[in-house]
């Protein structure tokens, strides 16, 4: 009988070592993927951020020069509704002196027609 016990004892502390070892070398192995897979997002993550910031600087780029075009159209068209209304000096964003002459209207309406 002892040795019955000794034996079942010695069979369920190999099954338990054997299971534990089993269950040990799966976790090493998920966490090896885990860890190789993390890398792998993470250098996707960076050069996704990295494309991500050459776009902004691109789209800012052509932000800049709009406005710069933009800005260009409306100074040309001024001077050529001051021209046609014969004002020799045009400020821009201040309050005329008395007597001046706003052209704002007139220069919007100019700038409208040529997009029509």
């Amino acid at each position: 009988m002892k040795a019955k016990l000794q034996a079942l004892h010695k069979k369920y502390q190999s099954d338990f070592q054997r299971d534990a070892d089993q269950t040990i070398k799966a976790f090493y192995k998920t966490r090896d993927d885990l860890s190789r897979r993390f890398a792998e997002i993470h250098g996707v993550d960076v050069g996704a951020q990295g494309d991500a910031q050459r776009q902004i600087q691109s789209l800012q780029k052509q932000r800049d020069e709009l406005y710069d075009e933009i800005m260009a159209q409306i100074d040309r068209e001024v001077r050529i509704v001051a021209q046609r209304r014969s004002v020799g000096i045009v400020f821009g964003n201040i309050i005329a002196p008395a007597g001046g002459i706003d052209l704002t209207d007139d220069v919007a309406n100019d700038l409208e027609s040529l997009h029509e």
